[in-house]
C-alpha cells in the first residue's frame, strides 16, 4: 500500500470554490481502481486541507498524478500556499 498526502491553506474568501473542487477531485479518484482511500480533512483554523490518499499497487498512484495535477492547477490561485505532495511511508 502506498500513501500519499497533500497539503495546503485555501483563502478564506474561496472556501466554497474549492470544497466544490474537492468533490469533483474525489469522484474522479474513485474511478482509477486501486484507490483504496482518499479523506479530506479541514483544520480547525478552515483554511488549511489535508488529502490522505492510499493506493494498493504504483499503477493506481501514476493513474492518480493527471487527476493531482488537474486539481491542483485548479484551486492553485485560490490558496494562500500552492498544494504540496508527499509519499508517505508507512512507520508501524
Amino acid at each position: 500500500m502506498l500513501h500519499m498526502l497533500i497539503r495546503y491553506k485555501v483563502k478564506k474568501e474561496a472556501l466554497a470554490k474549492v470544497r466544490l473542487a474537492v468533490f469533483d477531485f474525489v469522484a474522479s479518484l474513485q474511478t482509477i481502481p486501486g484507490v483504496a482511500l482518499h479523506k479530506v480533512l479541514l483544520e480547525p483554523d478552515e483554511k488549511s486541507v489535508m488529502h490522505l490518499l492510499a493506493f494498493t499497487d504504483a499503477l493506481a498512484q501514476e493513474q492518480s498524478l493527471p487527476l493531482q495535477k488537474s486539481f491542483t492547477d485548479e484551486i492553485g490561485l485560490l490558496c494562500v500556499s500552492k498544494p504540496e505532495s508527499v509519499v508517505l511511508s508507512r512507520m508501524a
